[in-house]
């Protein structure tokens, strides 16, 4: 039995030995085993980067840090052969100074979580 499908040069993929050939004519054989007519696409330039940043709440940050994973990171992540890398930037000032408890432990904690070097207290 033959199938046949509109379509300009379709190629088959040969699901037994998981090769593709050209075949110009559209046509599948049914002879017992499994195939299947695809299309060729033609290419379409398409985005392949993203940048985006966002400032985040004091008193919302969990949640808004939560819903950006989900929303934005989530669609990426899931994209096969997508490269996502996701840098956390954080910025605070007090214009008093930091108290030395606050210091030690921020200092401490960036060193086991990997921070980049320079990440750290300065004094303007």
């Amino acid at each position: 039995m033959a199938l046949r499908r509109p379509v300009e040069r379709p190629s088959t993929i040969d699901s037994r030995a998981s090769r593709v050939t050209e075949n110009p004519t559209g046509d599948a054989t049914d002879a017992g085993d499994v195939r299947f007519v695809v299309p060729n696409v033609p290419s379409v330039v398409r985005s392949n980067v993203f940048l985006g940043s966002v400032v985040l709440g004091n008193e919302t940050l969990l949640r808004d840090a939560r819903r950006s994973v989900e929303e934005v990171i989530g669609h990426l992540l899931a994209t096969y052969g997508a490269h996502v890398e996701v840098r956390l930037e954080i910025r605070a000032e007090r214009p008093a100074g930091f108290d030395d408890d606050v210091v030690r432990a921020v200092m401490e904690n960036i060193r086991q979580l990997h921070f980049d070097d320079g990440s750290g207290f300065r004094e303007t």
